[in-house]
């Protein structure tokens, strides 16, 4: 990065003060570094995109430029919501922020979610409060573990927590990421395209809160 000086009123006082412009950088297979500007992009500025609700178990709100996800009940449910947005082949994104948390409390993405006579089904992507990461698959009935809770050296432990969470979806392939690390890939057909969104889930917290403060999709060519 290179910074012009900002001259003192004594050195020019007719120079305006240049503010520099940082370009963030990325680790070597991050999607985010050759993936270019994604084709939708939500910063939350309202909810205008998501169906924003509460019930005895979660609610979803957004307020000042973030969305809020909380879960109520240390009672293990996965409460999730969904885009309007429709994808087959893609790369989805998004900054979550944990306050409060411990052990299993989890928090993440939904992808390629279809509406049912049971409900929606589709993957769940998360990580823990513990530092550990699971895929699962919603029939409806039953939540299948398709990748069981696994330790992750990416993922912070504890509460105050920062993580990008990220889901790769080509074809059979899904890839999952943590802050631009690839942390595990499954191949699967159950779920070919569908609807994308957020869960939050408490095992342990009351009123586990969690905020994202922007939403990002890529289509894969």
């Amino acid at each position: 990065m290179t910074e012009t000086p900002t001259p003192t009123p004594e050195e020019d006082a007719g120079t305006p003060t240049v503010t520099p412009t940082i370009t963030p950088t990325y680790i070597e297979g991050d999607p985010r570094s050759f993936l270019g500007a994604p084709e939708w992009l939500d910063t939350f500025e309202n909810g205008q995109n998501w169906p924003l609700y509460s019930d005895d178990h979660v609610s979803f709100e957004v307020e000042e430029g973030k969305l809020i996800m909380t879960a109520f009940n240390p009672d293990f449910y996965s409460g999730w919501m969904l885009t309007s947005v429709r994808a087959a082949d893609q790369y989805i994104e998004a900054p979550m922020k944990v306050e409060a948390c411990s052990g299993r409390d989890s928090y993440g993405l939904m992808f390629r979610a279809k509406s049912t006579s049971l409900g929606y089904v589709g993957y769940i992507f998360g990580i823990s409060c513990d530092g550990q990461y699971i895929l699962r698959s919603w029939d409806g009935e039953i939540m299948t573990r398709m990748v069981d809770w696994t330790p992750s050296a990416y993922i912070r432990t504890g509460s105050d927590q920062e993580h990008r969470v990220g889901a790769w979806a080509e074809g059979e392939l899904l890839k999952f990421y943590v802050d631009g690390q690839e942390v595990a890939s499954v191949a699967s057909g159950a779920y070919d395209e569908g609807l994308f969104g957020v869960y939050i889930g408490s095992a342990v917290t009351p009123n586990l809160t969690v905020e994202v403060d922007e939403y990002a999709y890529w289509e894969l060519p």
